[in-house]
């Protein structure tokens, strides 16, 4: 009985030390005018430092991850002439947290917040909940 136990235990250390991928839901894009861009809800994944989204011309990405400021990771992926950056808030609450265009109504909280960077702002963002 008491190898049994042992058994059980090394068991549920191995497993519990694999990294499973989570997948997230995400409403659809907008853009920096918050113009939501209709179709492009999509599902992704995230494995360690590799996210996998659709986006906001419904293409899949594979984003790889460059590194952490105090509140987002950033990721990054290669098109034909551009890199593109992209923030990923993963525990802050605040910037999880959907509001209306005057900012005075709180319209739900979010997992995630994937933001695409561009020039001094956002160019395009969604949000998203694990499932």
């Amino acid at each position: 009985m008491h190898f049994m136990k042992k058994l059980l235990f090394i068991i549920l250390i191995i497993f519990s030390s694999q990294s499973f991928p989570k997948t997230f839901v995400c409403e659809n894009w907008s853009n920096f005018l918050r113009q939501e861009l209709e179709g492009t809800m999509f599902e992704g994944e995230i494995d360690g430092d590799t996210f996998i989204i659709r986006d906001e011309v419904k293409i899949k990405r594979t984003l790889t991850y460059i590194g952490t400021d105090t509140v987002f990771k950033y990721y990054t992926r290669f098109d034909k002439d551009f890199i593109r950056i992209y923030s990923i808030n993963l525990d802050n609450p605040i910037g999880q947290t959907k509001w209306s265009e005057d900012g005075k109504t709180k319209l739900g909280r979010y997992d995630l917040k994937i933001a695409e960077l561009w020039g001094v702002g956002l160019k395009y963002v969604t949000f998203c909940n694990y499932k």
